[in-house]
């Protein structure tokens, strides 16, 4: 059900998602990128389910530039 309901979103949608993630492995991220029309994947290469505090410069400076629309 859950990622039948990917495919209604029709909004900016960014995933952010560390590649050694032992919590929500990241082919989960890639297929809600798949399912999610017009989303950007940003795979973190240093970070686990944390990627917001392995990674925080990094995961900031993504979240802003999505925000502001500069991507």
């Amino acid at each position: 059900m859950l990622f039948a309901d990917m495919e209604a979103i029709h909004i900016p949608t960014l995933i952010m998602h560390g590649i050694h993630d032992k919590v929500v492995p990241f082919q989960l991220g890639e297929i809600q990128h798949r399912l999610i029309r017009g989303s950007r994947l940003i795979p973190f290469n240093f970070s686990g389910h944390g990627v917001f505090y392995d990674q925080k410069d990094e995961f900031n400076d993504f979240l802003v530039r999505f925000m502001e629309n500069r991507f």
